[in-house]
């Protein structure tokens, strides 16, 4: 899963909590490469760290993207294409001044939106937050 949203929206923060885990896998707490393959989509870790300096050189099919929102509670909401969308055009990354390279990258974007499921997680930053995106694991194939 690629956990995604803006400067503030909690990446770091997920990040942490998620690796107190044995069971989670990060590649990169800041800034990952997504493309699309023969066998699907993947992610890729990049050498652009965070504040919790995860940088991982590995790649894996990608189940997931989740959109962060702190909130007094953890819930996880599935959006529709066009709320994902909405939520991806705000920390993709878009070449905007050449009218080629955008064409491309919101072509990229609208193959992304529908193949690859895109959550909301709403999140209070404990426990709770880690129990909702291993609910959201298990419930994806």
């Amino acid at each position: 899963m690629v956990f995604s949203g803006p400067s503030g929206a909690g990446k770091s923060t997920l990040s942490l909590l998620l690796e107190q885990s044995p069971s989670n896998r990060l590649f990169s707490d800041e800034r990952v490469i997504v493309r699309s393959l023969n066998d699907g989509w993947r992610v890729w870790g990049s050498p652009w760290h965070g504040t919790g300096n995860i940088a991982r050189n590995e790649n894996a099919p990608l189940s997931a993207i989740v959109f962060l929102r702190q909130a007094a509670t953890s819930a996880v909401t599935e959006l529709n294409p066009s709320a994902g969308l909405r939520r991806l055009l705000q920390v993709v990354s878009i070449p905007w001044y050449s009218k080629e390279w955008t064409s491309k990258g919101l072509a990229v974007c609208e193959s992304l939106i529908q193949a690859v499921p895109m959550f909301e997680l709403a999140f209070r930053p404990d426990q709770t937050a880690t129990e909702a995106v291993e609910r959201l694991a298990a419930s994806l194939p």
